[in-house]
């Protein structure tokens, strides 16, 4: 890569991308809960019924194979049904727990409001990118320094074994080099905070392919 400092014009840019709420169509919900002839049965509207599934046996102590799971539409979720913790099944399943303790032999049917779903959800990263831009008179990239800073989507998540921080940078990479394979040098740093994520509609390229667009 032609280093920055020697190429004949330069560019440096950066750019911000804030936190962002799914903001689904619908909001949370698990309707109904029951438990017909003993056994557990629910019905979210949700993009990983298996894992959905295996929280709720979990809660109850019983087997996968012991829940029924009645998958309803998603109604745009936009990426926020498909959550590694199932949140607001487990959420569904405790209250239904809870009320068949008390004696509530009846279906429990569980609802997030809007404001509940803006502040108890996961959320886009906030994610920072900076750009060191060499080129040539005739405008011929030279050399490209990006910087890519953000929580990552992946950890404690179903996809965390199964990748490494090699093939997350990889990964960001091919998507920075769209359409143009481009002399670049890319870095990516994965703070951690406090604040809960989750992939939001088109993944990374909610920030990478504005970045990169012309």
């Amino acid at each position: 890569m032609a280093p920055l400092d020697t190429a004949p014009r330069r560019l440096e840019a950066e750019f911000v991308f804030p936190y962002l709420a799914h903001g689904g169509r619908w909001s949370r919900s698990t309707a109904p809960f029951s438990f017909p002839k003993g056994v557990p049965s629910c019905g979210p509207a949700a993009s990983a019924p298996g894992l959905d599934g295996r929280a709720v046996a979990r809660v109850l102590g019983l087997k996968p194979e012991q829940v029924a799971v009645h998958v309803q539409m998603a109604g745009g979720g936009f990426g926020r049904r498909f959550s590694s913790s199932s949140d607001f099944v487990v959420e569904a399943c405790e209250i239904a727990k809870a009320a068949r303790a008390a004696g509530l032999n009846a279906p429990v049917r569980t609802l997030w409001s809007r404001e509940d779903d803006m502040r108890g959800g996961y959320y886009r990263p906030m994610h920072l990118h900076r750009a060191r831009i060499g080129f040539d008179e005739r405008g011929k990239v030279l050399a490209w320094d990006h910087v890519i800073v953000g929580q990552s989507i992946t950890t404690g998540s179903v996809f965390e074994q199964f990748q490494s921080r090699t093939a997350s940078t990889a990964r960001q990479r091919r998507v920075c080099e769209i359409p143009t394979r481009l002399p670049m040098r890319l870095t990516v740093h994965h703070p951690k905070l406090n604040v809960p994520v989750l992939w939001w509609r088109s993944v990374g390229s909610t920030h990478t392919a504005f970045v990169m667009e012309p």
